[in-house]
């Protein structure tokens, strides 16, 4: 596709066909940025809340029976079940850690860079072609950030979901075989 477009011959077009072409182009290109910068925005609160709940149910998992003594004998079933709970809320919390920190959103041109008299004095379509080449490089990168927050949000879920597993399993155990 990118091949196309860079194959396109732009003499054909009148000065009024490309002013409108840049226009639309800016415009589609502005929208996609900022949607694309919601998502990130909403994949960072999601990642928050999951970051939130992890330290809740560490706290809760603290409150476990780490062994069940049944007709004389010590299950240490609960044990284990603890410490792979611990050991999933950890490895989910430093996912959702990385994945929370701070990363470069794509390079966006400068306004300094724009008054200099280079840009200053061309032509808005000049102006405007050369916004929306550092903004197709930053949707590149928005791409990219999306894809592994996204991943480390999935990855920390599962995680979660294993701890909960082990909780449930911990729980039934006492009180089930519990004294």
């Amino acid at each position: 596709m990118t091949d196309k477009i860079n194959d396109y011959n732009n003499d054909n077009l009148t000065s009024a066909e490309r002013a409108t072409n840049t226009d639309l182009i800016y415009s589609y290109t502005e929208e996609l940025r900022k949607l694309q910068n919601e998502s990130l925005n909403r994949l960072d609160t999601k990642m928050s809340v999951f970051l939130a709940f992890t330290g809740v149910l560490v706290r809760f998992a603290s409150d476990l029976s780490e062994k069940v003594i049944i007709e004389n004998f010590t299950c240490y079933s609960c044990l284990v079940l603890q410490i792979i709970t611990y050991v999933a809320l950890g490895s989910s919390a430093l996912i959702l850690c990385l994945g929370l920190t701070t990363k470069l959103r794509g390079n966006v041109i400068s306004p300094k860079a724009l008054m200099k008299d280079r840009w200053y004095f061309a032509d808005k379509n000049d102006i405007s072609d050369y916004i929306i080449s550092g903004w197709v490089q930053a949707e590149e990168e928005y791409e990219k950030l999306g894809f592994d927050k996204g991943r480390k949000l999935n990855i920390a879920v599962w995680l979660i979901a294993l701890s909960l597993i082990c909780i449930t399993l911990n729980i039934l155990i006492k009180i089930l075989w519990g004294n």
